[in-house]
């Protein structure tokens, strides 16, 4: 139900534009959510150490028989990518 409320609030934004007003608020936000995204990867990153052993992160991707970390890596890192990547349409 949470994903449904999601994907009406974010069409009925769009379909109904408003001027910014404040957007100190949203920074903080997106700040706070940058935070917590590194945190969690570079927790990722650091726990599978003992599992993965002298096996590449690719191998120890591709061949992990407990496939939470590396989604949770992936899912991070992809995160953190589009957090760094220049924004198209951008003055």
């Amino acid at each position: 139900m949470g994903s449904v409320f999601a994907v009406y609030e974010g069409v009925d934004k769009v379909i109904h534009l408003q001027a910014l007003e404040n957007s100190t608020v949203g920074f903080v936000v997106l700040g706070v959510a940058l935070c917590l995204e590194c945190l969690s990867f570079r927790t990722a990153a650091e726990r599978p150490d003992e599992v993965r052993g002298d096996r590449s992160w690719w191998r120890y991707i591709r061949t992990s028989k407990a496939p939470e970390l590396p989604v949770v890596l992936i899912e991070d890192f992809g995160a953190i990518v589009g957090w760094c990547s220049p924004r198209s349409g951008s003055a």
